[in-house]
């Protein structure tokens, strides 16, 4: 961002979207002013951290103008999102299930979101997109045991020593007792994919929420009995 011209440093939107392109892809010298870059398009990960393959004829191609600014060359784009190889993709970048309910909520089936790797926000990331449902390939395969509203009353998840702790909002209280069950479960085997969540506390605001049989910190084998694995 901080070679950007001045406007597209407010405007920029860097996490729009993230184009992945196969190979090292070529530069083309057109002016002084004007440098473009293809490649073969390999995916797109979309606002909803999803991965969506390419048609093996896309082609990425992108424009990149230079234009000066107090005598400095800064440039301006006319897109948002990020623009890296599948090779930057693949080391940087983690995939993380997502865990929804089958619809006779006898099990959990997992859904893959893709994040940053080194990102201290990913329990706060993965309990947000745990919260907007499955995507619209897998939404009529699974069903969510939030009710319709369900939210983080706070926009973050901490973890600390080891413990993520999860505050949602009160329509989670409308949620039944094995509804409870089964959204805890969905928040615990997502959150413990995350190597530094050892055990997760589910509040409504800042008070416990009851769930039967469930302990204050919740671990991976507290709702074994929906793992299918």
């Amino acid at each position: 961002r901080e070679y950007l011209v001045p406007n597209k440093k407010i405007s920029w939107n860097p996490t729009k979207s993230i184009e992945v392109y196969e190979g090292q892809g070529q530069f083309q010298y057109i002016n002084e002013t004007q440098i473009d870059f293809s490649a073969a398009l390999h995916s797109r990960v979309n606002e909803s951290s999803r991965i969506v393959l390419a048609n093996p004829e896309d082609q990425l191609l992108k424009t990149f103008n230079l234009k000066k600014v107090d005598d400095q060359w800064r440039i301006d784009i006319n897109f948002d999102g990020l623009v890296i190889s599948k090779t930057d993709l693949n080391r940087s970048f983690s995939f993380y299930p997502l865990w929804f309910v089958d619809p006779s909520k006898s099990f959990l089936v997992p859904e893959n979101v893709i994040l940053p790797r080194a990102i201290t926000a990913n329990a706060t990331r993965l309990m947000q997109l745990l919260l907007l449902g499955p995507s619209d390939q897998l939404k009529n395969s699974v069903i969510t045991s939030f009710p319709v509203g369900s939210a983080l009353s706070f926009d973050s998840v901490p973890i600390t020593n080891g413990v993520a702790s999860v505050s949602l909002n009160e329509v989670v209280l409308k949620a039944a007792s094995q509804e409870r069950q089964l959204l805890a479960a969905q928040i615990v085997k997502t959150l413990t994919r995350i190597s530094e969540v050892n055990s997760i506390q589910i509040k409504v605001g800042t008070q416990n929420l009851s769930i039967l049989n469930a302990p204050i910190n919740q671990t991976a084998p507290t709702w074994e009995q929906f793992y299918s694995d």
